[in-house]
């Protein structure tokens, strides 16, 4: 499968995330990151997690612990993995 030219591969639309942000730190920084609040959307859709509209937001897809500190509270609610134990885990 050839990856078009906008380089999302449209099996990930809609099923994997992407960290968004409306303006990205300045030019000259080693790796480049959001500049003030950011946030969570999935690939291919317009709206973060929070309801904000991100079209032309600037999009960040390496995940930097500092990043996380700076997403707005409910982005970053859902993006926290959460954990069930069903049974018990054994050593047989």
């Amino acid at each position: 499968m050839t990856v078009p030219a906008t380089g999302v591969d449209p099996r990930t639309i809609g099923q994997s995330w992407v960290i968004v942000a409306r303006h990205r730190q300045p030019a000259g920084t080693a790796a480049p990151g959001p500049w003030g609040e950011a946030h969570l959307k999935r690939i291919g859709t317009s709206m973060t997690i929070c309801g904000a509209p991100a079209h032309g937001w600037h999009a960040f897809w390496q995940l930097r612990s500092e990043d996380i500190r700076r997403w707005c509270a409910e982005c970053s609610a859902a993006a926290r993995p959460t954990r069930t134990v069903s049974g018990i885990l054994s050593t047989k």
